[in-house]
């Protein structure tokens, strides 16, 4: 559901607002709670147990923090939330680029023109032999007047 659908703006988000007025202020977080899980997980329901698990992982974080009368200790668990928390938020929001990103990479380093190359023993040997091999070839497909050779470049 989007902020922008009808069914938000007209059934989701009144019947919350709504609900959230009549309850005791007691009760307003425990409600405004449900009904995030419910925005969260009605487009892929199974978000919800990652949602449930960093709210129980937050919680333990905020009773510990409560709890504790060491400044230094409350500290801890402050950055233990936030970087956990952004941690997973990053990981979740990052992690498919990043697998597309590798792959992309690795199967144009394994490739040359859709036919396969030998996999180099190092990065090095991968690279051209001659650094300006690869400028000198995008010269002579962009320019009728470009050097012969890298060694006329020179």
């Amino acid at each position: 559901m989007a902020f922008s659908t009808h069914l938000f703006l007209f059934w989701f988000l009144l019947l919350t607002l709504g609900v959230y007025a009549l309850l005791p202020n007691r009760q307003r977080n425990v409600w405004l709670a449900i009904a995030s899980y419910v925005f969260y997980g009605w487009f892929k329901p199974h978000y919800c147990l990652l949602l449930f698990a960093t709210t129980l992982f937050n919680y333990e974080c905020g009773r510990r923090i409560a709890a504790s009368g060491e400044p230094r200790r409350r500290k801890f668990f402050v950055t233990v939330s936030v970087v956990g928390s952004l941690g997973l938020l990053g990981f979740f929001k990052y992690a498919g680029m990043l697998s597309v990103a590798s792959h992309t990479i690795w199967v144009s380093r394994l490739t040359l023109n859709g036919t396969p190359r030998p996999a180099p023993g190092n990065v090095l040997q991968s690279l051209p032999e001659d650094p300006c091999q690869l400028w000198s070839r995008t010269l002579k497909r962009s320019s009728p007047h470009a050097p012969r050779s890298t060694t006329e470049i020179w």
